[in-house]
């Protein structure tokens, strides 16, 4: 059986060889009325017709994938709830734009073999989810001009990087907000020993940003801050202090669901002694014993808005944005109750 080639199939859908070119690798399709674009992709099915991936790179100088950079390959096969929604979100936007995806992983044999993969010509751009590079590989990429869109961590020390993330900042404001409404006066923040990461530095923005708020009409308010990546330390450290009634925990629905088990083996009550709000609220912060309120992160709508940003830096779109930030809501479970009285 001889093979169809391209001018056949646009001669029987009764279009030009540009508009199937344009169909086919999902350009421009809001200038293609929706009737021809589904009149050519039922030709292109009755003829079972593919176009040959090498010439229609070698033609347009483009191959149709995005890279997608994620920190492990053991991602790919049992992903956590961030990962596997923020994918999610980049699998619909990749199909809404007519783009494949090409996995990377951070975790190669050297930082060499995964420069040559990003750097190869294997995609038109990369999506680099959270903190997955290696600064060679950042540095690289930022100078090779490869449009390239970070999700949810923002590189330190590049200038005109596009990020697509929540609005971690409101994140914060807001988490703190609901505790004081409940009454309480003492609260202690956590966060990493090494904060560097761009999205808690905005936590915590937000968060001392409504403590000091706070303060202007009550003096007394405090908002503590505690760096601690140990469970057990930092717990003693909270109950030491009985004037502290609430935690906000920065990062890592994990540690949060420790921290209360840790509480109440220390023969205190949550939420009745202390409050306790996280991030992300996945169907993680459901499953604990003690319910946990967090500030929800859209993660598929900030997955597909990163390919969205890729897809219009491929094509040459001006001015594109260089920050898509997605709203947060809290999520109140039974983690958060009105501050006890001493």
């Amino acid at each position: 059986m001889r093979r169809i080639h391209s001018r056949e199939v646009a001669e029987a859908a009764g279009v030009s060889l540009s508009t199937l070119s344009k169909v086919l690798n999902g350009r421009e399709i809001d200038r293609i009325p929706e009737g021809t674009r589904q009149r050519v992709l039922q030709i292109v099915q009755d003829m079972n017709y593919v176009p040959r991936s090498q010439m229609r790179e070698l033609r347009t100088g483009r191959t149709g994938r995005i890279g997608v950079l994620l920190v492990t390959p053991f991602i790919f096969l049992k992903m956590d709830p961030y990962h596997q929604r923020i994918f999610d979100g980049i699998v619909a936007g990749a199909q809404r734009y007519g783009r494949n995806l090409v996995l990377y992983t951070a975790h190669m044999d050297t930082p060499e073999a995964l420069r040559r993969d990003v750097l190869g010509g294997s995609a038109d751009g990369v999506l680099l989810v959270g903190d997955v590079w290696t600064s060679s590989v950042q540095d690289d990429l930022h100078r090779s001009h490869i449009p390239a869109v970070y999700i949810s961590s923002a590189p330190e020390k590049l200038q005109g990087y596009y990020l697509a993330d929540c609005d971690n900042v409101s994140g914060g404001r807001l988490a703190i907000e609901r505790l004081l409404a409940l009454g309480h006066r003492h609260i202690v923040i956590r966060v990493e020993p090494d904060i560097h990461r761009s999205y808690q530095k905005e936590r915590l923005q937000g968060a001392m940003a409504a403590i000091a708020t706070a303060q202007e009409n009550d003096p007394a308010i405090r908002g503590t801050v505690i760096a601690s990546n140990d469970v057990k330390q930092f717990t003693e450290h909270v109950l030491a202090d009985l004037s502290i009634t609430a935690v906000f925990h920065t990062l890592s629905e994990a540690f949060a669901g420790e921290f209360m088990a840790t509480v109440m083996e220390h023969g205190r009550r949550i939420p009745e002694d202390i409050s306790v709000v996280g991030f992300d609220s996945t169907e993680v912060a459901e499953r604990f014993p003690v319910p946990l309120t967090a500030i929800a992160q859209p993660f598929s709508a900030i997955g597909e808005a990163a390919v969205e940003m890729l897809v219009a830096l491929i094509d040459g779109v001006e001015n594109v944005p260089q920050e898509r930030r997605l709203p947060v809501r809290l999520d109140e479970r039974a983690s958060t109750a009105p501050a006890r009285i001493s």
